[in-house]
Parts: C-alpha cells; structure tokens; sequence
C-alpha cells in the first residue's frame, strides 16, 4: 500500500513550550488513521502543520514520497491535503453552493456563474447524501447542516489526504452514519483519512489504526483489535479501573419548577423539577421536542410570551423569569456565544443553566457548574 504522508521526527514550541515531540507518523492509501489523545495532547497542532497553518521548528514531511513544506494553507491545498476543522469556517451571508466553490468559483462568459456552481453543488450533495439545497443561506443551516457543508467543500476539491477533526461533534445519529458511509467511500477511491475523536466507539469502526498522543509525544499505535481499556490507558497514562463512578451527591431545594408546559404546536403538558446541586438531563431522537431552551423557547421562558411564563417557576416564584433566573448555552457557540448573568455583566448570578447541544457546549456545562453555578440542564441531540 503506498504512502501518501511521511511525517518524520516533527517538533513545534510555542514561546519554549514545547508541544509537539519528535513526532512520526505515516498515513497509508486507503487507509482511516485515527488520532486520539486528551485535550492537550498535540492532536490540533499537529494536523495545523500538515494542513499549513502552523509551520514546524523542524522534521521532515513527505506527500506522496516527495518531501516538501508547507507554509500556508493554500500550499497544503495544492500538495492535496484538506481539513475539516472542528470549528465551522463557512460564510454565513453566501449560498451552500458559493460555499462549497469558495476560492474555486465557476466562471462563464460574464463571471462568476452561480447556477453552474448550484448544480453541481447539488450533484455533490444528493452523490454524498445531503439533504440540502445548494442554494440555501448557510445563515438558515442548523449548526449539524453546516458540518455537512464544510465535509462537502472538502471532497469537492479532490484532496487525496484528508483530515475530519471531530467532525461528528454535532451530527445526530443518522447523520454520522452517512458520514461514515462517505469515509468507506473515500478509502476504496484511495484517499487517506486522519480522523480526530474523542468517541472511542466511532474510531473502533472505522479507523485500520489509532495512534496515541499523549504530552507531544505518540505513546503508541494500535489496530482495532486492542481491548478499548489500553487505548485510554495510553491516553491518560494510567489504568482506569472505573469509567464511570458514581459520585454521591445529596440535591437541594427546587430551583426550577416546570408544569404543564407547552405552546400548542411543538410541545404539550410538559412538568419537571430540578433542584440545586443536580445536572437534569433531557434525550430523545432528533427532532423529539428535547430542546426545550432553544433561542424560541428561551425568548418565551423570559417574559416574552405569557402563555409559556405561566407553567414555569423559579425558587417557587410564579413572577416572571428573567436574565438573573436563566443562563443560557447554545449548540451553536461561535454563532450564538454564550449568554451569561444578567445585563450589567454579572456572570455567575443566575442559579439555571441551560445547555443545548453538543459535546463541546457540555464541557462548557461542566466547568462552569465547578467555578459558578449549582445546576445544569443538558438537552442532548442537537
């Protein structure tokens, strides 16, 4: 099987901290190398350098047995190497399709010509399973649509090395299986994978290998065959014997009090309580109802709209709710940010927080609950 990236004995510092340590690596024809690690680990640094952002102190780097250096993106572009990175950097105002041909536009007679590009964006998407119309707004994309975009814009440019940096972050189920689907796909048509996750059952599935990060250095390199136990055990450098303790935890009174709750079109006679010091999770399949603190439903739970203020209280207040009683989470962090405290600034006042979305916006939930507040609500399913 022949190689299509050589990386040897590469280094990165930043300000004489050194991140990256006498890494080597080879990625395979055909092949999904998977890399895992605990945040820190060198993952992200690493996969800038081959795609151009970041430039290494030293090593070598070879692209189809040819040794080269990458400096910038477009340099990465052209050796065809692609990232899908974990942070969505599509152009909200432009059409999926102008997305997709992005630096690639399709030019007739008088310009840029949009309808061609539409067209074979869509050829794309129905080829790639995409249930999106090339010429939609990204801006009117759910945060999962756009992901699928961004894996679009990728395979649209015929890279033979691809990097998916936990591109499953906000796809539901069945979307994830789709993008597994392209991946295979990808892999008989030759293409090399880097595939960055924390979701050990994915990587199990379609990865030939998993290399270990662990401090800037690669701990080691397995297949799929090794017991899950020893990848962690790499990961974190010790033997876990427990995944998931049970942590004892005695709740408090009833911070938030939901009954019959319900606009008389998405959702109906929903009742709940949640007391101090618990996280109250909500799951269902997607488009289940579970987001029941999305932006519309936010806007109704702050005195917006009466009919959804009479089902809720706080502390056993039936006045209305504000920004002091509720914080509020978005899937969509980038976009959306996060809305915190009250309108003077003062973060950590508010004894709700409300979570919607994905992995990353949990790991937000579970550092604030440490620094600032005594609950969380979780809706998962984005």
């Amino acid at each position: 099987m022949a190689s299509l990236l050589e990386a040897e004995e590469i280094c990165k510092s930043f300000s004489g901290n050194a991140v990256l340590k006498n890494i080597s690596l080879v990625l395979d024809s055909g092949e999904c190398l998977a890399l895992v690690g605990e945040n820190g680990a060198g993952k992200s640094t690493l996969m800038k350098i081959f795609s151009g952002i970041y430039k290494m102190d030293s090593g070598r780097l070879k692209i189809q047995g040819e040794p080269v250096e990458v400096t910038s993106p477009g340099m990465a572009k052209a050796c065809g190497v692609s990232i899908i990175h974990q942070e969505l950097s599509l152009i909200p105002n432009l059409t999926v399709a102008q997305n997709i041909f992005l630096g690639n536009e399709i030019r007739g007679v008088f310009g840029i010509d949009d309808k061609a590009m539409e067209e074979k964006a869509g050829e794309l998407l129905r080829e790639l399973g995409i249930a999106i119309e090339p010429g939609t707004s990204v801006v009117q994309l759910t945060v999962a649509q756009q992901q699928l975009v961004e894996i679009a814009k990728v395979l649209a440019g015929n890279a033979r090395i691809i990097i998916m940096d936990e591109p499953t972050a906000a796809l539901s189920f069945e979307e994830t299986e789709k993008l597994f689907a392209i991946v295979e796909n990808l892999k008989k048509n030759g293409k090399g994978i880097i595939y960055i996750s924390h979701r050990l059952e994915e990587i199990y599935r379609i990865a030939e290998r998993i290399c270990v990060l662990r401090d800037g250095r690669i701990i080691d390199i397995f297949t799929p065959e090794v017991p899950v136990g020893r990848v962690v055990e790499a990961m974190v450098g010790q033997s876990i014997q427990n995944y998931y303790p049970k942590q004892k935890t005695e709740p408090g009174e009833v911070v938030l009090e939901v009954k019959g709750l319900g606009d008389g079109k998405h959702y109906r006679d929903i009742s709940f309580t949640v007391r101090e010091g618990e996280v109250f999770g909500i799951a269902g399949l997607v488009g289940a109802g579970q987001h029941l603190c999305d932006p519309q439903v936010h806007k109704g739970m702050d005195g917006r709209d009466i009919a959804l203020q009479r089902a809720v209280a706080l502390h056993g207040d039936k006045a209305p709710l504000c920004a002091q009683a509720l914080s509020l989470v978005l899937d969509d962090l980038m976009m959306a940010g996060v809305e915190l405290g009250d309108d003077h600034g003062h973060v950590g006042s508010a004894p709700v927080l409300l979570v919607v979305g994905d992995d990353r916006a949990l790991e937000l939930c579970v550092g604030l609950l440490k620094s600032h507040y005594l609950l969380g609500l979780h809706i998962y399913g984005a």
